[in-house]
């Protein structure tokens, strides 16, 4: 780690107390770490520069795509990755409908929370074998599940809450864990006990469940490719989001928001939404300098600089047709001028998935 990389680290830990409290099945295990999914690396971008504020609105009104944009395909009821190779089951009784991310190729998480008593399910499918113990230093009991070799992780967690995972190889590259959460409770199997766990592990199909389609493009910026996908939606202070990847990197330099579920490596563009508060979405006001107000095709937004004239990254967010607000980050430096920019902040609008 650089000392650029420290100074960012350093910022955002002393942002992550401010930050609407986390939720999720992944907030509830890593706890402190996801704190900062919030907070936006932008502040790192202040380390680089700090320059005065722009007046003034700008109103934009859109134009065709040319040929630096790659028109999108015409829109699905789901987002066009790949789907979730299982599907679930029957649930325990008061658990909602199940939603569905893919982190990267390879790798989905199929979810469904409940209020009372208080608990998320998840089910997380991998197309590799993952690598070691989620918990060093805690030892999985060896278990048998429907013939075949399993293991069982029981513990409190966090402040008061508990987890329970069963994992197993389901076939040629398909692991399998399915966890609870229990809220509230270091009891981890007093809200779902340990048969009902097994029990959505055994109802598990091979039907595969698609990524529903969350943000609609109506173009992305020539090589990227749709790659990812989180829906959170389930809690009401959890953070969904969609990613645009450059098949052509491996990994980008500035790893912004490495504690987003669904970031990865080469991803170049971000695209980031959470309530708030009831009617009210979360926006990115802090990231970058030179902040101004946008408006787009009649929709408020606004926009930010960041990094340097020859590595320019661009922060911003834009109000949906819907009423959602939607934050959006670039990880690859010099994809967009600023009006392209503002372009492709007005041209997202909400997918059929996106509640």
């Amino acid at each position: 780690m650089n000392d650029v990389e420290t100074h960012v680290r350093s910022v955002l830990s002393e942002l992550a107390d401010g930050a609407p409290p986390p939720a999720g099945l992944v907030g509830a295990v890593r706890g402190r770490q996801r704190r900062v999914r919030r907070r936006r690396l932008a502040v790192g971008a202040a380390a680089v520069a700090a320059v005065v504020l722009a007046a003034g609105v700008a109103t934009v009104q859109l134009r065709e795509p040319d040929t630096t944009l790659q028109v999108a395909a015409p829109p699905l009821t789901d987002s066009g990755l790949p789907p979730a190779p299982l599907g679930l089951g029957e649930l325990p009784d008061g658990f909602g409908r199940p939603r569905v991310s893919i982190f990267d190729t390879g790798r989905w998480r199929i979810w469904s929370t409940r209020e009372n008593p208080e608990a998320e399910l998840e089910v997380s499918i991998d197309s590799t074998e993952p690598n070691g113990s989620t918990w060093p230093g805690v030892e999985p009991e060896k278990v048998a599940f429907d013939g075949r070799p399993a293991t069982l992780t029981a513990l409190p967690i966090n402040d008061g809450d508990s987890m329970a995972t069963l994992a197993f190889q389901r076939g040629p590259a398909l692991w399998v864990a399915v966890s609870v959460v229990t809220r509230g409770d270091e009891d981890p199997y007093s809200a779902v006990s340990r048969d009902e766990l097994f029990g959505v592990a055994r109802g598990l199909t091979d039907e595969p469940t698609a990524v529903q389609e969350l943000i609609r493009f109506a173009a992305v910026p020539s090589p990227l490719v749709l790659c990812a996908s989180h829906d959170g939606s389930g809690q009401e202070f959890d953070t969904s989001q969609v990613a645009l990847c450059d098949p052509r990197v491996k990994n980008l330099p500035v790893a912004l928001n490495g504690t987003l579920p669904a970031v990865p490596d080469n991803a170049a563009v971000q695209v980031y939404w959470q309530h708030v508060e009831p009617g009210e979405w979360w926006r990115d006001r802090r990231s970058g300098v030179r902040r101004a107000p946008v408006t787009v095709n009649g929709r408020e937004g606004e926009i930010a600089e960041a990094g340097t004239a020859a590595q320019r990254l661009w922060y911003g967010w834009v109000r949906l047709a819907n009423g959602v607000v939607v934050n959006v980050e670039t990880r690859e430096p010099n994809l967009f001028t600023r009006e392209r920019f503002v372009e492709f902040l007005g041209a997202l609008g909400p997918g059929q998935g996106l509640d």
